[in-house]
This record gives C-alpha cells, structure tokens and sequence, in this order.
C-alpha cells in the first residue's frame, strides 16, 4: 500500500526506484584529472498511474503541499522523507460523472 503523509493512495500502475548519486561539481586538479566529491546515495521514487480519477489526483496533490512529506512504498523498502520535484497528468476523460486522468506521473526525491 503506498501511503503520503500516512494517508493512503491508490496503487501505481507502475513504480519504480532510481538510486542517484549526489556530488559536488566536477573540478580538474593540476595534472587536468577530474576530480569529484560524493556526498551521498538518494533515492528517486517514480510512480504512474494509467487512469487515475481526479478525487485521487487532488488527495495526492493536497499531500504534497507540505513540502516535505513522509512516504510509505513496499518497492522503496523503509519509509522515506521525499519532496515532489516533478508531477503531470495527460488527458481527463469522464468515467459516468467522474472526471479521470491518463498518464499521472509523479517524481518523489528523498531528501
């Protein structure tokens, strides 16, 4: 079950988790040999959903406002602290009286 801020939100359609590494800028040294600094390992979370009604998409939304926010996802393996760096939507369509989304697309970067 995947969970924002302990509230729980409908399965992706797929999900998927990137490992990044994050560095400080690549400089050269005297003999023109690059040299770089690692400061850490970071998860990326990514997460679609191929319809996604626009009731679920506003309570994921509303999630995310706080900026920081405390993810629960079994692929991720622990809960993490992420921040949202990329979200979209495709097309709405209407399923009876309810408005759906295609394609919604989140990206959850650890912080």
């Amino acid at each position: 079950m995947l969970k924002i801020d302990n509230i729980s939100i409908s399965a992706p359609s797929e999900a998927e988790i990137r490992y990044k590494r994050v560095s400080s800028d690549v400089e050269r040294n005297a003999l023109g040999e690059a040299v770089i600094d690692f400061i850490a390992t970071k998860r990326e979370l990514r997460l679609q959903w191929a319809y996604l009604p626009k009731s679920e998409w506003e309570k994921i939304l509303g999630a995310l406002e706080s900026g920081f926010v405390e993810v629960e996802c079994p692929i991720a393996g622990d809960a993490m602290t992420c921040y949202c760096e990329d979200r979209s939507v495709g097309v709405k369509q209407m399923r009876g009286t309810e408005p759906v989304y295609t394609e919604a697309q989140l990206t959850l970067l650890e912080r």
